[in-house]
């Protein structure tokens, strides 16, 4: 969820670095019509920003987007709508710079995900009141940090078994609390489990590589930025379609600080 929120939180950051405070609302208010006359702004594979507007009576910014129905399913947002909406809280406003600006604009959002082919959607309402309540309340940065790392981990499991490579799929990812491990199934029809283990090592300097890939794109920069805030280090667990055997390929917290 957190990876679908990135591109329109710096959008209404933007916006409200230039209008804090009451005299500065008009300001809001160009700017949030500025955004909107460019919507729909991408935000990638998740699909697309549809519409930013003010609503005066509300006194919240109002923020409409169309969700990628082929990667991003409703169940991740409304399988617990209690977790859902800390999660939500959290990615926001889990920034105090973020956090403070809407509190001085004294503005609340309103967020609706809409499924257009299933006429589904999901909608997420946060007052200025309930954010003064969250910054006299703040939430440990470590227990955020566990929050978005937990819901990311349902978001990938939703889509798993997944096929990666001819051969190689995977089954899911879990926190096993000192590691993230993501586990892969190996069809030893195609490749040969015993030799892939022996040549682990080599095989970890081609992970290596695409880790370093990875982190060049924003959302799995999020993602891998988590994991080492948390102290956590990263497995990818190969197994075997016969023999059940298997064999990890693991990078420790500190490695990961090296991409």
């Amino acid at each position: 969820m957190k990876q679908i929120l990135t591109l329109a939180i710096a959008v209404l950051c933007c916006a409200l670095c230039s209008c804090q405070n009451d005299n500065n609302l008009s300001r809001l208010k160009k700017l949030i019509t500025t955004m909107n006359n460019q919507c729909p702004i991408s935000m990638g594979m998740m699909g697309d920003i549809l519409s930013v507007t003010y609503d005066e009576n509300a006194r919240e910014i109002k923020w409409i987007a169309r969700m990628d129905e082929d990667n991003v399913d409703i169940e991740n947002f409304t399988y617990d709508k209690d977790l859902t909406n800390k999660i939500m809280k959290v990615s926001l406003f889990g920034r105090d710079e973020m956090l403070n600006l809407f509190i001085e604009a004294e503005v609340g959002l309103n967020v609706t995900y809409k499924w257009v082919s299933t006429g589904q959607s999901f909608n997420f309402t946060i007052t200025a009141d309930e954010l003064k309540e969250i910054k006299n309340n703040p939430i440990p940065e470590s227990e955020k940090n566990q929050i978005l790392l937990a819901h990311s981990l349902i978001i990938e499991n939703a889509s798993c078994p997944s096929n990666i490579d001819e051969g190689l799929v995977m089954l899911r990812v879990y926190d096993d609390g000192a590691n993230v491990v993501y586990v892969c199934r190996m069809d030893e029809d195609i490749y040969d489990f015993d030799m892939a283990n022996s040549i682990k090592s080599e095989m970890k300097q081609d992970v290596a590589q695409l880790i370093a890939q990875l982190f060049k794109d924003p959302t799995m920069k999020v993602k891998f930025n988590l994991i080492r805030s948390l102290d956590k280090g990263l497995i990818f667990r190969y197994t075997g379609s016969i023999s059940n055997k298997s064999f990890d390929i693991a990078f420790t917290n500190e490695e990961l600080y090296k991409y």
